[in-house]
């Protein structure tokens, strides 16, 4: 009987010992995944403060669109191209989603660069959206999926640009503080808040967004 007993518990005490083997290979499993990572405090102050790059020229949201006018921006979709035109003006605490171009003058719509942007009217009465500021923006080049045009640079917080790869922006940003999926990452500060969204491990689009705590408005588009 007990010789019959010794190859049943070598059996169990086998069992037993890989089991306690499994465990202890995916307890380090675990003990070795990537801690995650803060953002730098100079890209955070540099986020927090909503400031970006658009042709080596240094801007802040919210943005006067006046400074982008200066500079041969004017509207496309959802505003005037003369954004002077006092015709459907933006009431005070509304909110209202527009492309604006560089260039209408091309003949090629692939040849134009396109920036989607939000205005918000801060006012206390109606004005025409260029006296009005951008408190989000967004870059794209001719039509809105086609990509990004080189000679426009746009460099957000991070240097962060269209086309950076997942691993950069990682490096540059840390873990983000919300992913919807592999391919949205949402990183937010005290007063901004700026979304990536990857194709193939590249950046396709970017989103830089002022969080003011007096745009609760209306949305008016």
């Amino acid at each position: 009987m007990k010789r019959s007993i010794r190859p049943l518990l070598a059996v169990l005490f086998g069992v037993l010992a890989l089991g306690l083997i499994v465990i202890a290979i995916r307890g380090g499993i675990r003990a070795v995944r990537p801690e995650p990572m803060e953002m730098p405090d100079e890209v955070y102050d540099a986020l927090n403060s909503r400031q970006f790059s658009l042709d080596g020229v240094t801007y802040t949201l919210p943005l006067p669109v006046q400074e982008l006018m200066a500079t041969g921006w004017e509207g496309y979709a959802g505003a005037p191209r003369d954004l002077k035109r006092a015709a459907n003006p933006l009431e005070p605490g509304h909110i209202r989603n527009a492309w604006l171009q560089n260039d209408s003058t091309a003949e090629n719509v692939l040849e134009i660069s396109f920036l989607e942007v939000y205005f918000f009217n801060f006012a206390e009465e109606a004005l025409p959206l260029s006296e009005v500021h951008i408190v989000q923006i967004s870059p794209h080049r001719g039509w809105p999926d086609v990509g990004w045009i080189p000679d426009t640079e746009i460099v957000f917080p991070g240097n962060v640009v269209i086309g950076s790869t997942r691993n950069e922006v990682l490096a540059a940003l840390g873990t983000p503080d919300e992913r919807r999926g592999d391919a949205h990452y949402i990183y937010s500060t005290e007063h901004a808040e700026m979304r990536i969204i990857f194709s193939n491990r590249l950046v396709l689009r970017m989103y830089l967004h002022y969080l003011g705590g007096n745009l609760g408005a209306e949305h008016n588009r």
